[in-house]
């Protein structure tokens, strides 16, 4: 027993690893903050968009909100990270999960 709290919960290595966890952290909520607010602003905007009722426009934002609804946000990941320098622009981690 004394073996599984030395291995999981040791103190020292916690504390040594504890300043990571919160910047970690910081990013997360960062991140989210910034994922919400800019999806709130482009839902917003195709919305106003569609509701002008013109037919290519709200053809090009059905297609687009289908395609985002339907391919796996972890796809959409490694696509901007990995496959999206091959042909040009590098993306940073944040800017490729936001």
């Amino acid at each position: 027993m004394s073996e599984l709290i030395d291995t999981f919960f040791n103190l020292k290595v916690m504390l040594q690893y504890l300043p990571k966890v919160l910047e970690g952290m910081a990013i997360t909520v960062l991140l989210a903050l910034a994922v919400v607010s800019s999806g709130l602003v482009l839902g917003l905007a195709l919305g106003v968009l569609r509701s002008l009722r013109i037919r290519p426009v709200n053809a090009l934002i059905v297609l687009f909100a289908d395609v985002f609804r339907a391919v796996p946000p972890l796809v959409i990941l490694i696509v901007l990270y990995f496959a999206l320098p091959t042909v040009g622009p590098r993306l940073s981690g944040f800017a490729s999960a936001w």
